[in-house]
């Protein structure tokens, strides 16, 4: 049962509204010109028998030890200690590894610049030297006190995260793309292929082509070296191997790392090859990464006299 000095309503009952009944021709309550009803009541926001508003406080996020509003940079340094706390200072796991690079990227934001460059120890030294390059640029790019002009920022954050670019090339496996067969190849991606549905001859000569990514390449005391072999093998609509071939290692030094890798080398069709279509697929294996990349293309062989 209610109490009984509560408001009641019609018949007797609680009334569906904290609010008492809106005058006429007042649109909204408190009426205009009234405190809100915000901490504790005051007469202006009070009716008999409504209950005391408790006082809430400012929101604590806002608010530090002494009642000094926290900055998102301190929330963030904050964020930062709790989780340096939480994961071994050397990487167990690589799961920790990405642990690492979390915080890393938290001291970034939160403008703790050398706490955010400190190396990650990694597994692979790839790895370690990806992310030492990945924040290096990204630091570049946001930091706008240490280097005012945007040209001179995106300089220094493409060099670094290039070469982020490259060690994380090095992890990667080994793609074959783009696997062609031309009648001439100038270079990287200029290339003059035979028509699609070109029907060779048994003993046709032709040059094979494909690009090569993330090719592993060790630096010198000479320049960038990289390491690949090449092989093919041909099968007809049955799977039956018709013909396998594998070339010499191919090795190439270079004063700048490369990025626009790519294998071409003349071959020449069998003579008693049978008519029909075929599928060749070739082979690269990188012999510096120990690591290997395929790619296949279809050709469709003539009858002799055909």
């Amino acid at each position: 049962m209610p109490p009984a000095n509560a408001p009641s309503g019609p018949s007797g009952r609680f009334p569906q509204t904290p609010y008492p009944p809106v005058a006429a021709g007042v649109t909204h309550w408190p009426p205009q010109g009234a405190a809100s009803p915000k901490g504790t009541a005051s007469p202006k926001d009070t009716w008999p028998g409504a209950p005391a508003r408790p006082d809430l406080g400012p929101p604590p996020s806002t608010t530090g030890t002494v009642g000094r509003t926290v900055g998102w940079r301190e929330h963030l340094t904050r964020a930062a200690e709790a989780l340096e706390a939480e994961i071994p200072q050397t990487p167990q796991r690589r799961d920790d590894v990405s642990e690492h690079a979390k915080l890393r990227l938290i001291h970034l934001l939160a403008g703790n610049r050398q706490q955010a460059l400190r190396a990650i120890p990694a597994f692979e030294a790839p790895a370690e030297e990806f992310w030492v390059q990945q924040m290096y640029g990204l630091e570049a790019w946001l930091d706008t006190g240490r280097t005012p002009d945007p040209t001179e920022r995106v300089v220094n954050a493409r060099r670094s995260l290039g070469q982020a670019l490259d060690r994380l090339s090095e992890l990667a496996p080994l793609e074959v793309r783009n696997l062609a067969i031309c009648t001439k190849v100038d270079s990287f991606g200029c290339i003059e292929e035979f028509a699609k549905d070109h029907q060779f001859k048994p003993g046709q000569r032709m040059v094979l082509y494909a690009e090569i990514e993330n090719l592993t390449w060790e630096s010198t005391s000479r320049g960038f070296h990289s390491s690949l072999r090449a092989t093919y093998t041909i099968v007809d609509s049955r799977r039956h191997q018709v013909v396998e071939h594998r070339f010499d290692v191919v090795e190439e030094i270079c004063q700048r790392h490369r990025r626009d890798f790519f294998f071409c080398s003349m071959m020449s069709l069998p003579q008693n090859m049978q008519p029909g279509k075929h599928i060749l697929q070739l082979t690269i294996e990188d012999c510096n990464g120990a690591k290997f990349g395929q790619s296949t293309v279809e050709l469709t062989v003539q009858a002799v006299g055909g």
